[in-house]
């Protein structure tokens, strides 16, 4: 257990800076899940003030759960360098960007969110796939503790 901790710090060591961010990102979205579990004063749907219940069934609670569980596991997945690590983060990023338009009321949000959540999720793509820095990042053997 000792081991493959000090394995994935020196994977986040090694990692490009842009990946790094893109990492504790996914990691904080952890606040999610914890932020809808436990009931507090805090609950907003839309920009209005809801209350626990109302969190829960409108389905902000489930969604906010989800991405709080993708995203922190995707996290994980690219500091282990997994095969797999930037398509489950692309694919958590684009389930968030566009969840809206199947589990809420999609028509509120604009067409122009929907085409610069679709741009984020392109750079980002472009980024871990062909940006070098990434692409070493996910190719190179040096270092390679994903098996831990």
């Amino acid at each position: 257990m000792v081991e493959m901790k000090a394995n994935l710090w020196e994977n986040f060591k090694k990692m490009p800076l842009i990946l790094k961010f893109l990492t504790i990102h996914a990691l904080a979205c952890l606040f999610f899940l914890v932020s809808s579990i436990f009931p507090h004063n805090s609950f907003s749907v839309e920009g209005r003030a809801v209350s626990f219940l109302e969190w829960w069934t409108s389905g902000a609670g489930m969604l906010a759960s989800i991405f709080g569980i993708l995203l922190p596991l995707s996290g994980f997945l690219l500091i282990k360098r997994a095969p797999l690590a930037r398509l489950f983060y692309l694919s958590s990023m684009f389930i968030g960007f566009f969840s809206p338009m199947f589990f809420l009321d999609g028509s509120k949000y604009p067409s122009v969110y929907y085409l610069s959540s679709l741009a984020i999720v392109l750079l980002i793509a472009g980024y871990l796939f062909f940006g070098k820095t990434s692409k070493e990042y996910f190719t190179s053997k040096e270092g390679l503790h994903a098996s831990a």
